[in-house]
Formats: structure tokens, sequence, C-alpha cells
């Protein structure tokens, strides 16, 4: 299916979803998020990018742990309540490490 969408209803369809996350509050090693639109195996998606600040040297076994858990808990309730808002497009997510030269 190539879903080609009008440049209007993605900008709106982004800012919805921007909404949506936004109204949570993110882990603390969350720097910020980026809403994509796209297609997984042919079917309309939506794609949450969380950036995440890089772990301070070697991260411990308890920290990265901590981390998991809070993505896995935060993601769960993002993830749904966008299955919900979005009818026609499936919602994924995926975390990126931060730029350090933005902002």
């Amino acid at each position: 299916m190539n879903d080609v969408r009008p440049p209007v209803r993605a900008a709106q369809e982004i800012a919805r979803a921007r909404e949506i996350v936004a109204r949570h509050e993110l882990p603390d090693f969350i720097t910020g998020f980026e809403i994509e639109l796209g297609e997984m195996e042919g079917e309309p998606a939506l794609y949450v990018v969380y950036s995440a600040a890089p772990f301070d040297g070697a991260p411990g076994q308890d920290e990265i742990l901590r981390r998991a858990e809070a993505y896995g808990q935060i993601d769960h309730v993002i993830l749904t309540e966008l299955l919900h808002a979005f009818e026609d497009r499936l919602p994924y997510s995926k975390i990126v490490r931060a730029d350090p030269s933005a902002g």
C-alpha cells in the first residue's frame, strides 16, 4: 500500500501525536522526542523517536535496568494512547542517542 497523504494532513497527524506524547512526564534520561510518519511492512505507521542522554561512562546493570523499566512503562502507555487515537496508523517507538551539539 502506497499511502500518500496531503502535507496538511500529515502535519495535523504529527501535531496530534506530539500533543499526546507531550502530556506525559518522560523519564529523566529522555531529552526530547520527534514524531515521524512512515510505513511498516506496507502499512501506515507513526514513529515516536525519543532522544536519550548518553550514559556517564560505562553503565552498570542497575542503571541499564532502571532505564529499560522506565522506558517500557511510559512507552506502553503512550503507544496505547496513540493506537486508540490513530485508527489508520500503527504506532512504534525507538530511542536514539541525543545529539550533544543540539540545543
